[in-house]
């Protein structure tokens, strides 16, 4: 999958379709952190400073760990490298809601980026394969990842406690 020299996998959509699903399912806690972290800061027992620099390490450990998602794919496989990073993503996600402080809540949100710069490279990689209808692969990979955000944000909204109004 990640040498270029290796004939390409199958063309099927499940791989396509069961990463993206993956991914789908762990992406909601990082899109719910960004609307709940800074609303809520001092539930987490944080000052709103450590909000910005929560919300970006993710982005900072991506960039610098990009590098390592190939030769652990080589290593362990693109399937277990998934695998292993939907967990983690998991984990991070348990961690919002159980974590409080910066310490922590930074190590959830170092997992994060790392899980997620895993899934995002290996969700493209196997959405492209050997460039084969890569356009629809992707389009469908992107679909489908997607929904779990977009569905938590939805719900997430609507499940927020209203003010009582019975007074009015």
């Amino acid at each position: 999958m990640f040498d270029r020299d290796a004939p390409a996998p199958p063309r099927g959509y499940r791989d396509t379709i069961v990463a993206a699903a993956c991914l789908g399912l762990v992406w909601p806690g990082d899109a719910l952190i960004y609307v709940v972290l800074p609303l809520y800061a001092s539930t987490f027992g944080i000052e709103t400073a450590a909000v910005a620099i929560l919300l970006s390490v993710n982005r900072v450990i991506r960039i610098v760990g990009y590098g390592w998602v190939e030769p652990l794919a080589r290593r362990f496989g693109a399937n277990t490298l998934t695998a292993a990073a939907c967990a983690a993503g998991a984990l991070s996600t348990v961690g919002y809601g159980l974590f409080s402080g910066v310490a922590l809540l930074f190590i959830a949100r170092l997992i994060w980026g790392g899980a997620y710069g895993v899934l995002n490279l290996t969700n493209t990689a196997y959405a492209y394969g050997d460039g084969t209808g890569a356009g629809t692969h992707l389009g469908l990979n992107r679909a489908v990842s997607t929904i779990g955000p977009v569905l938590s944000l939805g719900l997430g909204g609507a499940n927020r406690r209203r003010p009582d109004r019975s007074g009015d």
